[in-house]
């Protein structure tokens, strides 16, 4: 059973691939990735036998048949937690007094390539998408709102 099972809105297709940002990649991306990295992310064909997500002529990121579906899904994932955090928040708010009581916690673990620079959704790189993560904090009357903070 998935997220999107027994939902009445079908969150898997949201959005279709002209929704999505541009994939963050530049020719020669794979080739700069240390050894071990490359390694990790399965990115070495042995056999002659390429990763799926890789165009074995010039090693460029397909997106018509394998990564767009996948991010398309991913995003829609994270519509539907957004969607039910969302539901939280407005249970703590319908509450008098719970809101100013409960210190909301969001957070995840690592972030996602989501394929930019031809990565797959991985989390073995030094690379930004992948050092991402959310922490949200709510608190009302404690911890201000509409405040980013970052390192």
């Amino acid at each position: 059973m998935t997220p999107f099972s027994g939902q009445p809105f079908d969150w898997s297709s949201l959005y279709e691939a002209s929704d999505l940002p541009l994939l963050n990649y530049d020719v020669g991306d794979l080739p700069a990735m240390p050894l071990q990295t490359k390694m990790l992310l399965g990115l070495l064909a042995f056999e002659d036998d390429p990763p799926a997500y890789l165009n074995p002529d010039d090693l460029t990121p397909k997106t018509d048949d394998y990564i767009d579906p996948a991010r398309i899904k991913y995003y829609g994932l994270a519509a539907y937690v957004d969607e039910q955090v969302g539901r939280a928040v407005d249970f703590l708010d319908s509450v008098e007094g719970l809101a100013e009581s409960t210190l909301v916690i969001f957070t995840s673990d690592h972030g996602s390539l989501l394929y930019d620079h031809g990565g797959p959704n991985d989390k073995h790189s030094f690379l930004d998408a992948s050092w991402h993560v959310p922490l949200i904090l709510r608190w009302p009357g404690v911890i201000p709102a509409n405040v980013t903070s970052s390192f």
